[in-house]
């Protein structure tokens, strides 16, 4: 930033919006010791010089300018002109000391709305030849300028960090969370969020009361108190000052604490910024050996109860996802590397190691996949979510045929997942190493085929046991398999019926099984060959109504069918050539007129 206004012509004019006073100072200062010239800040207590070439203004000032124009327009922290809550304008307090910050009351809602809040809309109509976003955190879009989390850490911009969540009893989560920055090294030096000054100054309280050293700050904290309470805790506890800044979303932006080195947040609500409030913790301090956030916890109910994991746990695992690739694949790998667990429970009644135990499986099943599907990241990481669930499927099952209405335990629509990759790759939209790692598990690329080839074993099977193929419509295979429905399914889809298509490779195998595609004169075939065997064996083809064959098969009912179909009485007309096979056998039509002639 400070580059590109360090390019500004001579007779340029630029303007840098910041969101917070506080910020307005440091970016001033900043260009003020590279020798910028004319540098106007604007905010409450700093009037506009109109004649400036260089502002620095804050958002909710930017009203003032507007009668400029400037040939470059930058805005930092670009999150704040993406679509906001509907009602969250009238309660950001933008400028600290402006108004009271309650930081998000409860009860503030979200809304699919895609507008803009009044402060975002002024600064965006100011006049301007170009207008440069700068962010890290953006949900919706892309900035011109993104120094995403994992990038700082590779480039030791700011510190690496771990992620420790708490298991608590459900309740007051407070006396938990002291007890847990008791059980810290007394060198964390910790920054607290609370949603409201209400809450931050109870916690202040029980932590003081506790004997640590915690101090509270809001947006009514006046200067020079504010300035002392700043000042104790960069001390901290070694020198008599703080150990713990408690502090509602004010210090989310806009205030520099390097010495910072842990994030904790005290029951958050929706409306807290958890990705900027870790940021906090995460600049480089010559004392800082890395960065430590205290996730919102795992409750359990009651001793030996049903755990559940905070909403904001998983929003904000979400959000670090979206700037941290290694985090993310970590989670993909249900890897607690980066992710700990610690018991705060009041009661631990039970195994306190088998109690640890379903807190992490509750993470690994059902926290991190959701997490792991949130929108704030790329589909590359939703890919690899899928291809981490179908590993799990198949460990679990044995094979990648998944069902499409199948879901994962943790709610992860697998099924639905399986078919966008079958559709991708007809669309060539699969990479490589994409393809060569569903090969790798077997993957069903063809499901339609695949399941025609397991109806096809299941025949195959069935031909060798009984040497036919004439399977009975409601036969099942020992294993459950619809073997009978199966057979009845090829032959309409033959005749054009079944809505699908049988390849011709598929036709010949049925073929080489010698498949029966009329059914009905497949049974008829297997009577006339009984009939053939009873006239070489008697002589006659006057075959008694009450005659079975040897094998079962009822000979006598099968000729009466005959002679009736004959009279057009039966459910199927016999064809001229049925009729010639009969009558070359002497085939009885009449047996009572032939046993009168008989006579």
């Amino acid at each position: 930033m400070a580059d590109l206004l360090a390019e500004l012509g001579e007779s340029g004019r630029a303007c840098v919006i910041v969101p917070k006073l506080h910020l307005m100072e440091q970016v001033a200062r900043l260009l003020e010791s590279m020798a910028l010239p004319g540098i106007s800040r604007v905010g409450t207590g700093h009037s506009p010089d109109m004649d400036a070439r260089i502002f620095v203004c804050v958002r909710n000032s930017a009203w003032r300018l507007a009668e400029l124009s400037f040939d470059l327009l930058l805005l930092d922290e670009a999150h704040h002109y993406e679509p906001l809550r509907a009602d969250a304008e009238d309660q950001e307090s933008d400028i600290i000391g402006d108004e009271p910050d309650e930081s998000e009351e409860d009860g503030t809602k979200w809304t699919s709305q895609t507008t803009l809040g009044m402060r975002a809309s002024t600064v965006l109509s100011l006049h301007a030849r170009k207008r440069l976003f700068f962010s890290a955190t953006l949900r919706w879009s892309q900035p011109n300028f993104d120094f995403g989390l994992r990038v700082a850490v590779r480039a030791r911009v700011i510190s690496d960090y771990s992620i420790l969540v708490p298991f608590m009893t459900a309740g007051d989560p407070k006396p938990s969370l002291v007890k847990l920055i008791q059980d810290l090294p007394t060198a964390r030096r910790i920054l607290a969020f609370c949603n409201t000054v209400k809450e931050a100054k109870q916690f202040a309280q029980l932590l003081n009361a506790a004997g640590i050293l915690a101090g509270h700050y809001n947006g009514c904290t006046a200067g020079p108190q504010r300035t002392k309470i700043l000042e104790d805790f960069e001390k901290g506890p070694g020198r008599g000052g703080l150990r713990v800044l408690v502090t509602v979303d004010v210090l989310s932006e806009g205030v520099d604490l390097p010495m910072a080195d842990t994030c904790l947040f005290v029951e958050p609500k929706r409306g807290v910024k958890l990705r900027q409030c870790v940021g906090r913790v995460l600049r480089q301090h010559p004392q800082k050996v890395d960065a430590l956030v205290v996730a919102p916890p795992i409750v359990q109910q009651a001793p030996g109860g049903d755990l559940q994991a905070d909403s904001e746990l998983i929003r904000l695992l979400s959000e670090l996802l979206g700037a941290d690739d290694e985090l993310r694949k970590s989670l993909v790998q249900n890897s607690f590397g980066r992710v700990s667990i610690v018991d705060q429970r009041s009661n631990r009644s039970e195994n306190p190691t088998f109690a640890q135990e379903q807190a992490a499986t509750l993470l690994s099943t059902s926290v991190y996949p959701r997490a792991l599907s949130s929108h704030f990241f790329s589909a590359g990481a939703r890919w690899e979510l899928g291809l981490a669930q179908l590993i799990q499927y198949k460990a679990e099952h044995k094979h990648c045929k998944v069902m499409m209405n199948h879901k994962a335990s943790s709610g992860f629509a697998l099924g639905a997942w399986v078919c966008a990759q079958r559709f991708a790759y007809r669309i060539t939209k699969l990479t490589f190493q994409q393809i060569e790692q569903l090969d790798s598990l077997g993957f069903v690329w063809d499901a339609h085929r695949s399941a025609w080839a397991k109806g096809f074993e299941h025949l195959k099977a069935y031909e060798q046991e009984n040497d036919h193929t004439a399977v009975p419509n409601s036969y099942n295979s020992d294993d459950g398999f619809k073997l009978g429905s199966w057979v009845s399914d090829q032959r309409k889809t033959r005749k054009g019926q079944g809505g699908g298509k049988l390849e011709p490779d598929q036709i010949e195998q049925l073929d080489s099984l010698g498949f029966a595609w009329d059914a009905q004169r497949s049974t008829w075939d297997k009577g006339f060959e009984h009939l053939q065997a009873y006239r070489k064996e008697n002589d006659h083809t006057s075959v008694p109504r009450p005659y079975n064959s040897d094998d079962g098969f009822k000979l006598g009912c099968w000729a009466h069918r005959q002679r009736q179909a004959r009279k057009g009485k039966g459910r199927r007309n016999l064809e001229p050539d049925q009729i010639e096979q009969l009558d070359s056998l002497g085939f009885v039509w009449s047996p009572l007129a032939h046993k009168s002639l008989s006579k």
